[in-house]
């Protein structure tokens, strides 16, 4: 990594020991049954939903361990009552073997959970549908047909070609981002289920492990002023390039390739997407100019960047991005100082990759590490004197290591180890 880079190291705090944080958390007893010990859980989700007064939902994608079965489900716990709702399958059925859930995301509205699978594939379902059925397919490229034959039902996917590794929504989800193994980055039409652009990588070994929407609103002058001065420009060159060639092969070297379909894209101005790559980068993509405004070399000694997520300090109006990494080092960028290439602040907090990144202008800073630590950070709005204090730590999660972990408002940390079992953090 660059000399030039600032950064500030922070020691470690000590550990808490499990028996003292049992005042903090509550295990979920009632689904770690016996008849469920084949199974952990791969992946989760939370909100809240308006339908069921505003009850806190808990989604968990669970997987058997025999890898003969790879049985995968959703289960959905009404957290707010402590109890079971509704268990949804890929089509609804319980013996599809190719839909692993890779990743999951309720929508703003907290009445739909968005999954996305293995197989290059995307599935909606309503939580109120007790049939646990996919009510939307975005179908991939390596479940879809080929389109040779003429069908109309056939015809080739714009979709990813493998894991969908993350999603995000814009404009309360009518527009879907999502990110791929494929290392593209992608813009859905919801109502329509159609690519609107794809976004895709200069080099290889670019898979995309994790993005976060950044909404930088009337902060549209953070990166360069052409970017939006010429947006009209821009757009037209992307309209003309369309004309000449909608191909959307990989083998073309071209950092961003748009790809117009009949579907609308809805309030993507001042949207910025950060996809994570496992080539040490981190690349930020203007939704509306359909172009890279930015990168970020976050390592260049091998690591990749794990997870991301966007943090703004309470009144501060300034915007970071926070990056986790396989060397187990959180950094946040500045997004005003992306120019000069430095990071302001390094948590150095684990030998291990950090998992997941979540942040709130309340909560903090919360991440996870795949040997089975997590920790919250209160950050200081000022950041010249880069002051931060460690105020949650917590252990005892099974050792063979932390799979996923979600935040909920200000109060809760749910989290998910290769047992199968959720402990539910109260902060």
């Amino acid at each position: 990594m660059d000399s030039s880079f600032e950064c500030h190291i922070i020691a470690p705090h000590r550990r808490i020991p499990l028996r003292q944080q049992q005042q903090q958390e509550r295990h979920m007893t009632d689904i770690t049954d016996a008849n469920k010990k084949n199974k952990y859980v791969s992946c989760l989700c939370v909100g809240a939903s308006e339908h069921y007064n505003k009850c806190v939902f808990l989604g968990m994608a669970t997987q058997s361990h025999d890898v003969a079965l790879r049985q995968c489900e959703i289960e959905l716990w009404n957290v707010t009552k402590n109890e079971f709702h509704v268990t949804l399958r890929p089509n609804g059925n319980t013996n599809n073997t190719n839909a692993i859930v890779t990743c999951m995301k309720f929508f703003p509205s907290g009445e739909l959970v968005l999954a996305g699978h293995n197989t290059g594939d995307m599935h909606i379902y309503a939580i109120a549908d007790l049939r646990g059925c996919a009510a939307v397919t975005f179908a991939g490229q390596k479940s879809h047909g080929s389109g040779d034959d003429g069908n109309d039902k056939n015809k080739k996917s714009n979709g990813h070609l493998a894991d969908v590794t993350s999603v995000g929504f814009i404009e309360h989800g009518h527009n879907i981002v999502s990110g791929g193994r494929d290392g593209c980055v992608k813009l859905w039409d919801c109502s329509t289920q159609q690519v609107i652009h794809s976004y895709f990588p200069l080099t290889i070994n670019n898979q995309i492990n994790d993005i976060a929407v950044v909404d930088i609103g009337k902060q549209q002058t953070l990166f360069s002023n052409k970017t939006y001065d010429n947006n009209n420009n821009n757009n037209n060159n992307n309209n003309n390039d369309n004309n000449k060639n909608n191909d959307n092969d990989h083998e073309e070297k071209k950092e961003i390739k748009s790809n117009t379909t009949d579907s609308k894209e809805k309030n993507t101005s001042g949207k910025i997407v950060v996809a994570c790559r496992e080539n040490g980068h981190a690349s930020l993509i203007d939704l509306r100019c359909r172009e890279e405004v930015a990168d970020i070399e976050a390592y260049s000694d091998g690591h990749a960047v794990t997870c991301c997520s966007l943090y703004q300090p309470k009144s501060s109006g300034l915007l970071y991005v926070a990056l986790g990494g396989t060397d187990g080092v959180v950094s946040l960028w500045d997004l005003r100082k992306l120019d000069s290439r430095k990071y302001i602040l390094s948590l150095q907090r684990d030998t291990n990759a950090i998992k997941r990144l979540f942040s709130d202008p309340h909560q903090g800073l919360v991440a996870c590490s795949q040997q089975g630590y997590v920790w919250r950070w209160q950050l200081n709005d000022h950041w010249d004197t880069a002051q931060i204090y460690t105020s949650h730590e917590w252990t005892g999660h099974d050792q063979d290591g932390i799979v996923d972990m979600c935040t909920w408002g200000d109060n809760f940390v749910f989290v998910a180890d290769k047992s199968y079992r959720v402990l539910q953090h109260t902060i």
